[in-house]
């Protein structure tokens, strides 16, 4: 904490310094003060997506979701703040919330703002994975595994999508089969999203 706090002195705009020393200041409660050096940071240089970032952390960590979306769309309307980031991370904060619609929403910003994002396909897929949207997980997931193969994370969300996926065609088939068998119309019989 003293070296970031050293360096601020000498250089007040070096915003890992900021970004750090806020970080600190938050570990110790001292909210109030962690907020006015990310403020003061976004004011001196509002590109820098860290801040932002930061700040919709603290604002998370303490229970407040709509102060921490504020600090992320603010910083989406920074002049030269990573768009495809904050997206995410609006996304991200979104998903945990449980709120579905913005957080596809947020994610395919993302994708917008940088179509190469691994980790934006793979926040979509997973989110399309909670929506129980089998097929647009796994395609999803599949376009992170190409941006980043190999990466865990994506491996395990591919092999849960397939399996709920599969879980759900079979599911579906035996009730068909057991409808047909019985009789009945089937005219009311759910089907696998395809």
């Amino acid at each position: 904490r003293l070296l970031h706090e050293e360096t601020l002195r000498y250089y007040p705009d070096n915003e890992i310094a900021l970004a750090n020393l806020a970080k600190f200041h938050a570990e110790e409660g001292r909210w109030h003060e962690a907020y006015a050096l990310l403020e003061d940071g976004m004011r001196r240089n509002p590109a820098v997506a860290d801040f932002y970032e930061s700040a919709a952390a603290m604002a998370d960590r303490q229970g407040d979701r709509i102060r921490a979306a504020e600090y992320l769309r603010r910083g989406l309307k920074a002049p030269g703040a990573d768009r495809s980031r904050l997206w995410n991370d609006l996304g991200v904060l979104y998903s945990e919330g449980g709120d579905r619609g913005p957080a596809e929403v947020a994610f395919r910003e993302s994708l917008a703002a940088e179509p190469e994002s691994a980790t934006a396909w793979l926040n979509l897929g997973k989110e399309y994975y909670l929506q129980q949207r089998w097929p647009e997980a796994l395609a999803a997931l599949r376009r992170a595994q190409e941006l980043r193969p190999g990466d865990a994370e994506t491996l395990e969300g591919l092999g849960d999508a397939s399996a709920a996926r599969a879980t759900v065609s079979y599911a579906t088939t035996n009730r068909v089969d057991d409808a047909h068998r019985e009789g009945a119309a089937g005219d009311n019989i759910p089907t696998a999203p395809s």
